[in-house]
């Protein structure tokens, strides 16, 4: 029981030293440490603060640049099919250059949408799955118009008939 004591002591010993130090400032080294603590409190809030702003703006910049991409990737198959829908139905050639345009420009679109999700292992299999639609749309459509080019005669141009016979 004389090891307590003794402990007890010594932080005793350890206290008294401290509040003598403090006790012996100068006010002017107390005020300025009073000061001190809310003001580095602040600081550190606003740094804390800052960092979490630039990370909002970069996240909202990764999410404006998702949705640009996902924008970009629907407008392209859109113009695919209308393409594809325009020469099935009339049979003009003008669809077709839009529709061959497009489909060139779609695995642009769905790679650009690939690099955005990378990081990211259920989107990138999700990703896989679009991609392998995307595709198989795309064959599915070349079969149309290979169909349609097939049983349609080609246009010789203007008619130079007189409407007789």
């Amino acid at each position: 029981m004389t090891g307590q004591p003794q402990d007890g002591q010594k932080r005793q010993a350890g206290r008294s030293r401290v509040e003598r130090a403090w006790a012996d400032l100068p006010l002017r080294a107390k005020g300025l440490v009073v000061i001190a603590i809310p003001l580095l409190a602040r600081l550190l809030a606003t740094v804390l603060f800052g960092v979490a702003l630039a990370q909002d703006r970069r996240a909202q910049g990764a999410v404006l640049h998702t949705v640009e991409v996902e924008r970009e990737v629907a407008q392209v198959r859109i113009l695919v099919q209308a393409g594809v829908t325009g020469y099935v139905l009339t049979g003009e050639r003008r669809y077709l250059t839009s529709y061959e345009q497009a489909r060139k420009e779609l695995p642009r679109a769905v790679d650009n949408l690939g690099d955005l999700v990378r990081d990211d292992p259920g989107q990138a299999a999700r990703l896989e799955r679009v991609r392998a639609l995307t595709e198989e749309r795309a064959t599915i459509l070349a079969a149309l118009v290979a169909n349609v080019q097939a049983n349609r005669p080609r246009r010789a141009g203007p008619s130079c008939s007189t409407g007789t016979r």
